[in-house]
């Protein structure tokens, strides 16, 4: 039996939507809009997130009438390995922020994409924003070039046939504030990269 996925399609274009910045600062977005956003029909678009809603992948406004992302949608989320992963990082990650005195970044190689998956935040007045959930072309980012770099062509060949769990840590200043401590900061990330990668059951190759 041939699989029915157009009408999943149309579900996920609803919970992307859902889920860009521009929704999440507006409140949500009602039918009327989320139908003018996607192109589509509005009572069409009136089901979906009616369906979504009862599964408890959306949340809807009394007042407002706008639709939210849902409770479940959480659920599942941290039911994955990025969020496993994220869990066992942070200690990690706040020691390296103290440390550099700047933001430290978790993110992890999908598809091509780098996806952030967790920040802890340095306190600075012009401190970088959190990028948790965002998604980047990977040649985009200093993380994603510098995990590509590491592979052979056999290997991103397998790569893009697995799709595996491969993640970076990174530092994220502005170059205002770095002046002359590139080496250092660098050694300081190496040094809790090779932490975390010992955490989760790595070992040299003797």
């Amino acid at each position: 039996m041939p699989a029915h996925t157009s009408g999943l399609a149309r579900d996920l274009e609803v919970l992307e939507l859902l889920g860009t910045r521009g929704a999440w600062e507006d409140g949500g977005y009602g039918v009327q809009q989320i139908a003018h956003l996607l192109g589509r029909d509005k009572g069409q678009v009136s089901r979906v997130c009616q369906t979504l809603l009862k599964s408890g992948l959306l949340n809807r406004d009394r007042a407002t009438k706008r639709y939210t992302l849902g409770h479940h949608l959480y659920a599942l989320a941290m039911r994955t390995q990025e969020a496993h992963l994220a869990l066992l990082a942070r200690p990690t990650l706040l020691d390296l922020m103290a440390r550099a005195e700047e933001s430290a970044h978790l993110t992890v190689l999908r598809g091509g994409a780098i996806m952030t998956v967790h920040t802890e935040l340095a306190q600075h007045p012009e401190r970088d924003d959190s990028f948790d959930g965002v998604s980047i072309p990977a040649l985009k980012t200093a993380s994603g070039r510098a995990i590509l770099a590491t592979f052979t062509d056999a290997e991103l060949s397998a790569w893009w046939e697995e799709h595996g769990v491969l993640g970076a840590i990174a530092v994220g200043a502005r170059k205002s504030r770095l002046k002359d401590r590139y080496h250092a900061l660098g050694a300081l990330v190496g040094e809790s990269a090779e932490a975390l990668s010992w955490e989760l059951g790595w070992r040299p190759q003797s």
